[in-house]
């Protein structure tokens, strides 16, 4: 029997659904464990599958979408409809509560919002030194916000390895290595022994691995964003700020 389109091994949608569970993973633990636990470690890191393969499937959705207003529009409303949901969740990793002026206070689809932007003025025609200020400002905004700095590298790097520029495959190994070393510092301060270091980098690198080898050889591009409904995108969309308000509320009653 032919294999068809709409039966392919991994489909965007699957692993946009593998993306939410390990995120959701990476939250619980954040939320409810000890950063010194090897449980936190290894929750965290497979939870690390979840914002690289968004940031991948922002520039999949960039070079794709028929209205990069409406694409953008999403982005903004479904920002502000988290941010409240997003600081009652991680208000406990702030001990004088979750304000914007910290580091990482906003959610990560502000983050991915700024990507967009990035994306755009990268493909606008307008001067270098114009990209290059506007392109700036960003990066630094982007501090503020979940995954700051490394989520606009990452779509940059998708996004020029879509040109042709560099190897898809560098993207991801370059995306992957600036994970590892921006986890460096904590591996070290949590751990007792350099094998426990090891371990925690170990668990650090399964999620991004495992993205990079879904979204490198078990996608098919345009083909499988064809069969794709809006029900399914409103899905992913939605899922962000309410699975964050239901551990926000149960991270006032418990905590491990």
């Amino acid at each position: 029997m032919p294999v068809t389109i709409c039966s392919p091994l991994f489909r965007r949608d699957r692993i946009k659904f593998l993306a939410i569970l390990l995120m959701t993973c990476n939250h619980i633990a954040v939320i409810f464990l000890k950063p010194e636990t090897l449980l936190y470690a290894f929750l965290t890191g497979i939870g690390y599958f979840t914002a690289i393969c968004m940031c991948f499937f922002l520039t999949e959705g960039f070079a794709y979408t028929r209205s990069r207003l409406n694409y953008g529009g999403r982005l903004f409303l479904f920002s502000l409809l988290s941010q409240p949901p997003y600081m009652l969740a991680f208000s406990s990793q702030h001990p004088d509560g979750c304000s914007v002026f910290q580091a990482g206070s906003l959610n990560m689809i502000v983050t991915l919002l700024l990507c967009f932007l990035i994306l755009c003025i990268r493909s606008a025609a307008c001067s270098t030194p114009v990209r290059i200020a506007l392109i700036s400002f960003l990066f630094l905004f982007s501090e503020f916000c979940d995954w700051g700095m490394l989520a606009p590298i990452f779509v940059l790097l998708f996004y020029e390895s879509r040109r042709r520029r560099i190897q898809p495959a560098y993207a991801w190994l370059l995306s992957c290595g600036l994970i590892l070393l921006d986890s460096l510092p904590e591996a070290l301060a949590l751990s007792e022994t350099v094998l426990l270091a090891v371990l925690r980098l170990f668990f650090t690198a399964l999620g991004p691995s495992a993205a990079a080898i879904c979204c490198l050889f078990l996608y098919d591009g345009k083909k499988e964003r064809a069969v794709s409904g809006r029900i399914g995108t409103y899905f992913f969309y939605c899922y962000y700020p309410l699975h964050l308000l239901l551990l926000g509320l149960l991270s006032r009653s418990f905590r491990f």
